[in-house]
């Protein structure tokens, strides 16, 4: 059979980029949830808050105040 020496210093190359490769898709994955995020709040200004804060105090009357004129 072929020595795990060989096998493991063959394989490595691999290992290192199924690593890098799972880095940089997380790091993809967070940043294309913080612009979404951030996408969803510019476009919803005045809904955000009451889905992010559900403490009334928190969201300010001005923003939603044109909804129960």
């Amino acid at each position: 059979g072929v020595p795990t020496s060989t096998l493991a210093s063959y394989l490595r190359p691999f290992l290192f980029v199924v690593i890098f490769a799972q880095f940089f898709w997380l790091v993809g994955q967070i940043a294309f949830a913080s612009v979404l995020i951030a996408s969803l709040l510019r476009l919803f200004p005045t809904a955000a808050p009451m889905a992010v804060f559900r403490n009334p105090t928190v969201i300010r009357p001005a923003s939603i105040g044109h909804l129960h004129g």
